[in-house]
């Protein structure tokens, strides 16, 4: 038997660690990406419902100075029919390092992790079940549209909303709040203004632990 060099061997172990390290790394961000979030068994969600949600991020600070209702930013419910998993379709700043600012495709374990989000609420737009699935198809097609708070170039949150359920026949009837700002001075669709919209119905909302 040939004597193993005690030098090759620590190598060899080291980069196994370092291997066995990043695998496990790896796998637990997959896992908490994937696992679906507890929400009460007995909450219904469904394609097309709206989630607002308190953001941790700066740009979540800004946007409550500006509306008082308590939520900063919104996306829509989207459930894989395949994998079972639910997601959610938002406008926004990147949350994920090297992702560029823009619509996404987010779990919604994910959206409502405690690195994300400190409370959040789902909405129902009244409409039939085609109207929603048209709504999402919508939002589905949007993805990689820039993220841009003047709509000039891209979209935001609220509006990439509105824009859904217009796509599916359906008047929000939202009004839209003067804002006046430097630079960006100009009628904006703040998330207070969008769950004031009569056709929405509140229908579960809860802490982040």
């Amino acid at each position: 038997m040939e004597n193993s060099n005690p030098l090759n061997m620590s190598c060899f172990f080291s980069k196994t660690l370092i291997f066995l390290i990043g695998l496990i790394l790896s796998y637990s961000i997959m896992a908490d990406e994937q696992q679906p979030l507890l929400l009460p068994a007995k909450l219904i969600i469904q394609s097309g419902d709206l989630i607002f949600r308190e953001g941790t991020q700066p740009v979540s600070d800004v946007v409550l100075n500006l509306d008082t209702s308590g939520y900063s930013h919104v996306g829509m419910l989207y459930k894989n029919e395949q994998t079972q998993i639910w997601y959610v379709l938002h406008a926004t700043p990147s949350e994920i390092k090297g992702k560029p600012d823009s619509v996404v495709l987010d779990t919604l374990a994910f959206y409502l992790s405690s690195q994300n989000a400190k409370k959040y609420a789902i909405y129902r737009v009244q409409a039939t079940n085609e109207q929603h699935q048209q709504a999402v198809n919508f939002a589905l097609s949007q993805q990689g549209t820039p993220f841009d708070i003047t709509a000039k170039q891209g979209t935001y949150c609220t509006l990439l909303m509105l824009d859904a359920w217009k796509a599916a026949s359906i008047d929000l009837q939202v009004s839209f709040s003067r804002i006046e700002l430097p630079f960006v001075a100009g009628d904006y669709l703040l998330p207070k203004d969008l769950r004031a919209s009569p056709k929405l119905t509140e229908i579960y909302t809860d802490q982040i632990n």
